[in-house]
């Protein structure tokens, strides 16, 4: 579905004109000529053209030329413009929503996993996420030396019927 998140693209430098066709194709799928996208990575690994607008599918069959361009396939190039922070998951412009591009950039890329996981985050405060992040972290790390302490214990291997 389009038009659930926003995302600014800030391409450096401007290789090859990638920045130029990247941003004229995003930007004919969400119609508006700002260099602001709206939608998600999510939206075009689910790219469906029976409910996209023909410009729509004019752009998205643009993105597939550059990244053929590029010897890439759509999913990689849509990986390389995610690493490049060009466009971004759902559930990570969920938490810019919810509590600022500044705060979000505090978290590390694990962190970062770990909050993708915690369950109503638009009802918590930044320190509540990040109070949620270590619990979660921790319980994680209890269950890792729980495992293996099972796995180096004398505990039989073999289940008895």
């Amino acid at each position: 579905m389009f038009g659930e998140w926003q995302f600014n693209l800030n391409f450096e430098p401007n290789t090859n004109g990638l920045q130029d066709k990247v941003t004229t194709a995003l930007d004919s799928i969400d119609g508006v000529s700002d260099g602001t996208t709206s939608f998600s990575v999510e939206d075009i690994e689910n790219f469906n053209p029976s409910v996209a607008t023909q410009e729509q599918i004019d752009a998205y069959g643009e993105l597939n030329n550059i990244a053929e361009s590029y010897g890439l396939t759509i999913k990689q190039l849509i990986i390389l413009l995610q690493t490049m922070e060009l466009i971004q998951s759902e559930r990570y412009q969920q938490l810019v929503d919810t509590f600022g591009q500044e705060n979000v950039d505090k978290l590390s890329p694990k962190d970062l996993e770990v909050a993708y996981t915690i369950e109503n985050v638009g009802n918590m405060t930044f320190a509540q996420l990040q109070s949620e992040i270590e619990k979660t972290k921790q319980k994680a790390n209890e269950n890792s030396n729980l495992s293996n302490q099972l796995l180096n214990s004398n505990f039989p291997h073999q289940l008895v019927c």
